[in-house]
């Protein structure tokens, strides 16, 4: 049996071009594989408020999402962060905000490249992309996001490495105290 694949999106840091970036990206990645896979799907989508905005939710059906894969939270009540895989943030702002947190849970992290994203990931612990256009942007993500899904040794090795990250670099002595509580 394939075990569920939750997918979280913080889009209270995306602006309205990002966010239809994610859909975009989201709706091409579900309807790029088999329905058996299909049914695994699950989107955390995080908002600032109780709703999503009817921007967001217009996109929806644009690219017709379907709304039953779509787990809506506000970004006070992450409960679905905790039990997500991936943290896909396709922008280079707020990285500070989400980033540490998302190491924490150990979500491996799928964003877009920019200098100061080597500060919060390695390639132990995310994939950073690169890109000329947005299509071509579009894309990379859809297929990162796929490989993610299907190798799951990969997926595991990157939260692995994702919790490894946020102990050696925002910690705070978590790995000390660990290391000290043990002996």
């Amino acid at each position: 049996m394939i075990k569920k694949f939750e997918i979280f999106v913080a889009s209270e840091y995306l602006d309205e071009i990002e966010q239809k970036i994610a859909i975009r990206v989201l709706s091409n990645f579900y309807y790029g594989i088999t329905p058996k896979h299909q049914k695994v799907i699950q989107i955390n989508w995080s908002t600032k408020g109780v709703e999503p905005s009817i921007f967001i939710q217009k996109e929806i059906d644009n690219y017709d999402l379907p709304r039953k894969i779509i787990h809506f939270s506000t970004a006070t009540n992450r409960i679905s962060f905790n039990s997500s895989r991936i943290l896909f943030h396709p922008s280079t702002k707020n990285l500070k905000r989400i980033f540490p947190e998302a190491l924490s849970k150990s979500l491996a992290i799928v964003t877009r490249y920019e200098e100061n994203v080597d500060e919060y990931i390695t390639v132990k612990s995310g994939i950073a992309i690169d890109f000329e256009t947005q299509e071509q942007l579009v894309e990379d993500f859809r297929k990162t996001i796929e490989m993610l899904y299907f190798d799951q040794e990969v997926l595991k090795l990157m939260q692995k490495g994702a919790l490894e990250h946020y102990e050696e670099n925002f910690g705070w002595g978590l790995k000390e105290f660990r290391r000290n509580s043990s002996k």
